[in-house]
């Protein structure tokens, strides 16, 4: 009887430590291809990505960057907030606007546009 309790302990305790941990978005950062941008001197055109870069639990950044998703930032640092109901993601910006886009998997999240377009950010590693 006490060692099937004993067994019954240990499997208890294994079980609840291979329970997945809950998804969290904090320290990652997420982009995506932006636009052709440029142009204006000597046919300098670059790539712009967006990136999304989440700071806490609710808040996140959205930067403009340069050539690549890790290039100079171009323009103003964005700072919105943002709720995660995995999969879905909500990120409402200062106008009002709530954005709500759908994980495929955890390294990859779409917003979808009334026009049909999508834009997919994978995640910076």
């Amino acid at each position: 009887m006490v060692i099937s309790a004993i067994l019954l302990g240990v499997v208890s305790c294994k079980k609840e430590e291979e329970k997945e941990k809950p998804f969290s978005l904090v320290g990652k950062s997420y982009s995506a291809y932006a636009y052709r941008g440029g142009g204006f001197f000597n046919d300098d055109y670059y790539d712009v990505y967006r990136v999304y870069r989440f700071v806490s639990e609710t808040e996140v950044e959205k930067t403009a960057r340069k050539s690549n998703p890790k290039g100079g930032i171009i323009g103003d640092i964005d700072n919105y907030t943002y709720t995660l109901d995995y999969p879905t993601i909500t990120i409402k910006y200062d106008n009002g606007v709530k954005r709500e886009g759908k994980f495929i998997d955890k390294k990859n999240f779409r917003f979808e546009y009334k026009d049909g377009s999508v834009d997919e950010y994978t995640l910076l590693e």
